[in-house]
Formats: C-alpha cells, sequence, structure tokens
C-alpha cells in the first residue's frame, strides 16, 4: 500500500542497506559512504538546497513502525537535510567542515524544512518495483534515471532480477561444493561482490567471468584456495566494506594478498582458458577471424599478458597506464585516451629498462631510436625474427606501423586512431613489452 505523508525529517533513516553501496549496518556508516564516495555530488547538492531550501523530488519511504522511515530513493537528499538541519551533528562525519559552511551561510537552521512530503509504502515487492523502473529499467518504455553499473548490478542480484550470475554466491556453491568452505560458513556476498567487480581484480585470483560462467585462468587448485583465504578474511570481518570502497583501497588488499603469497603466481597461471566444450577440440586450432567492423577485443592490451610489478625499476605510474590499457580503457568509448596513454607507457617501459640497466640515451634522441637500443640490448630466446622487424620499421616514416604515426595520434589535430589499427599496434608491441616487463620484474618490490 502506498500513500503520501508529512513526515519528520528527524524521522527519516538514510537507507544503511542503499544498492549504492549494500549492507552497512547503521545509518552514519550509509552516510559517510555517500560522503566519501560521492562527494562532488553531494557537495552540489547540499548547496543547491541549502540555496533553494527545498528537495523538489518526492523520498520514496518504507513504514517502519515507531514512526521511523527507512529510505530506499533519495538517500543523497535526505543525507543532504539532515546533515544541514544538524541532526547528524553527533556523527564522526567526512567533509564535515565543507557542510557546516555550507550551513551557516545559508542560515539552513531556519530555512530548511522541518517536515517534508514523501511517498510511503510497506510493501517491498512494491518498492523493488519502483526502483528497477526507475534506476533499472528492462525496457525503454520504464523511467531511467543513471545509476553506476555496479550501483544498478547490486539492486539487480539483490533482488533477484539480473539475469547475470551472482559471482559471490557462485563462488560460495564451488567453494563448499570442494569442502573448501563448509556449509555454515556464509560469504558476506555484497561485499565479495564489490571486491570482485570487475575482471581486472578476478583475474588477480586467477578466474574469469565469460558468456556468464566462471572460468580459472590459472591452475584451479591454487586459485580455490585464494578464493578460499579471501572467503574466510570476510567472514571473520577481517576484510570488511571499509577496506574496499574504491579501486585505490582494493588494490593494497590484493598487493597484501600477494605479498603473502596467497594469489596465483605467473607459473600457475595457464596459457588458455579450456572449458568443458573446448576440451574435446584441443588438437584443432582455429584462428579467429577479423570481421570487418568487429574488434578483436574491447580493451587494448591483451587480458593474457604478463603484468608489471611495482618495484624500484617500475613505477606507479607504469603500472597503471599498464593495468588501465588491459581492463579500464575501453576502445570504443576512450580511443584517443588510450593512444596517447599508450604512446606513453611505451616510452616509460623503455625508459625503465635503460635506467635499469645503464644505458644512456642522447638529449634529443628519438623513441624509435632509444626502442630499437633497448631491444638489441634485450638477450632473450623469445625475440622473433617478426619483431625485430617491426622494431626497425619503426623509425621509418613510410610504414604505418611507425612511431611517427603514434606520434600523430598524441600531437596532431586530426589524425585519429582507428580502433581495430590501434589494437594491431599492440599486438605488435607485445613481445617487446612482455620481454621488458619480464626483466623489470626482477627487481626487489616496493
Amino acid at each position: 500500500m502506498k500513500r503520501f505523508e508529512t513526515i519528520s525529517v528527524n524521522n527519516l533513516i538514510v537507507n544503511p542497506e542503499n544498492d549504492r553501496h549494500g549492507a552497512l549496518g547503521t545509518e552514519e556508516n550509509a552516510i559517510n559512504w555517500l560522503l566519501q564516495n560521492k562527494t562532488e555530488k553531494m557537495r552540489a547538492l547540499a548547496k543547491d538546497i541549502a540555496i533553494t531550501g527545498q528537495l523538489f523530488e518526492t523520498p520514496l519511504v518504507k513504514d517502519e513502525r515507531k514512526e521511523k522511515y527507512v529510505v530506499y530513493d533519495g538517500n543523497r537528499r535526505i543525507t543532504c537535510l539532515k546533515i544541514l538541519s544538524g541532526l547528524c551533528d553527533s556523527y564522526d562525519l567526512f567533509d564535515r567542515d565543507f557542510y557546516v559552511k555550507i550551513r551557516n551561510d545559508y542560515n539552513c537552521y531556519d530555512r530548511l524544512p522541518k517536515e517534508i512530503i514523501c511517498e510511503v509504502n510497506t510493501e517491498q515487492n512494491e518498492i523493488d518495483e519502483i526502483i528497477r523502473r526507475r534506476h533499472a529499467p528492462t525496457n525503454s518504455g520504464e523511467i531511467k534515471l543513471n545509476w553506476e553499473p555496479y550501483e544498478k548490478e547490486t539492486f539487480l542480484i539483490r533482488t533477484g532480477k539480473s539475469d547475470k550470475i551472482n559471482f559471490a554466491k557462485e563462488i560460495q556453491d564451488l567453494l563448499q561444493g570442494e569442502n573448501l568452505l563448509s556449509n555454515q560458513d556464509k560469504i558476506p556476498l555484497s561485499n565479495f561482490n564489490r571486491l570482485f567487480s570487475s575482471e581486472k581484480y578476478r583475474n588477480l585470483s586467477g578466474i574469469s567471468i565469460k558468456n556468464n560462467k566462471i572460468e580459472f585462468i590459472a591452475k584451479e587448485d591454487v586459485s580455490l584456495n585464494a578464493l578460499s583465504y579471501i572467503a574466510r578474511l570476510m567472514i571473520s570481518g577481517e576484510i570488511s566494506l571499509k577496506d574496499i570502497l574504491n579501486d585505490e583501497l582494493k588494490m593494497e588488499v590484493f598487493a597484501s594478498l600477494q605479498n603473502k603469497g596467497i594469489l596465483p603466481t605467473l607459473s600457475d597461471r595457464l596459457k588458455r582458458s579450456v572449458t568443458s566444450s573446448t576440451k574435446k577440440h584441443s588438437q584443432t586450432k582455429i584462428k579467429p577471424q577479423k570481421i570487418s567492423g568487429e574488434l578483436t577485443r574491447d580493451t587494448l592490451l591483451n587480458k593474457s599478458l604478463i603484468q608489471p610489478k611495482r618495484n624500484q625499476y617500475c613505477t606507479a605510474k607504469i603500472y597503471n597506464l599498464f593495468i588501465e590499457l588491459q581492463y579500464d580503457l575501453l576502445i570504443r568509448k576512450h580511443i584517443n585516451a588510450i593512444s596517447i596513454s599508450f604512446r606513453v607507457l611505451i616510452e616509460l617501459l623503455t625508459q625503465a629498462y635503460a635506467k635499469k640497466h645503464t644505458i644512456i640515451f642522447g638529449e634529443n634522441e628519438k623513441l624509435s631510436n632509444k626502442i630499437g637500443r633497448v631491444f638489441d640490448h634485450i638477450q632473450s630466446p623469445k625475440k622473433d625474427t617478426e619483431n625485430v622487424k617491426f622494431i626497425k620499421n619503426l623509425s621509418q616514416t613510410n610504414t604505418y606501423f611507425s612511431i611517427g604515426t603514434l606520434n600523430g595520434f598524441v600531437h596532431s589535430s586530426t589524425n585519429l586512431p582507428v580502433a581495430q589499427d590501434l589494437i594491431n599496434f599492440a599486438d605488435n608491441f607485445e613481445s617487446y613489452m612482455t620481454l621488458i616487463i619480464e626483466d623489470l620484474n626482477e627487481g626487489k618490490n616496493e
């Protein structure tokens, strides 16, 4: 049943289980998550509310009895209203000084409403359907407001309306089936899904999702043991939401796991992912064909490429550029950013190798020449004839696959990169980058 009621702002509870973040336990934690992870949007919203003295949109709330109402839609607006009204002063708030200043500058105590009209509903199924239509519609006839992909998927998984696998639940079932967790061990599903929110993080544990199914890209026993270890840390609370709120924190978690020897190593990686359907035809090698207008992958760097390790030779910038090009930047959306980042990555890898091996470059020495000198210095049986030819041709002006072309992507106001050509560029550089990264990875970890 739904109805509209005028409710005291003090009786509205910012939802500690908002789909934006999953279960956080308390209103204070939910408010701080919004303030930390939506900082600029929250600031802008608070200032707008302070200036106008209105919310403009009616919050959707659930009647929890005892005159308290949990907010299901409108949590950001209610958070700002409660902070500006002084109703959260007992909380240890992130960015408190900004909101105190706004409150004082616009005399919010006197100007903001003490009561607001809310859409009240007591039926959870109706609430979920309203939110789905507003934030996660399944057809063009339904209303759509912008949610981040993770927020949308969290909601769909929570309500069972998703057509994608619940990764955390699948892993829990898998570990219990292998007796690596007992049937009584329950993984905090929303937190586990958050930690493994993208292929970048799943791959670090030796797994991948392909065609909506979990596949192993490392030795199965090693990967399962790593996942079991992580699951137990989450069950015990040693890894909690505060440890995985953003990408930087997640990478700290995985760096710690790597230092402890929990994650699969390079020697554990499978050369290719083998599924039940491909095992039957393992003797037949099928070369994928490039179809006009179809890209061979969605990111520039191949997912199977060895990743650089942070150490005294490999800087954070090199590592981050590599990961962004391997997982984060999409060819169809970020083509110009990719071309520039790739050009920078090649130069930084070349300089890093030269620094390690005391190769001195001239002040105005061309990048193509630097690459040639580094490649000549590398002593490895993996250097093949095709790669030697490609490296030598980089300095040519009459060939497309040259440093001149890469420089044009960066500096020319008219030279636009072609997506598949850029992928082909990266494929030609694979051997060179891999040889350098293998060499740099032998340094001492930071």
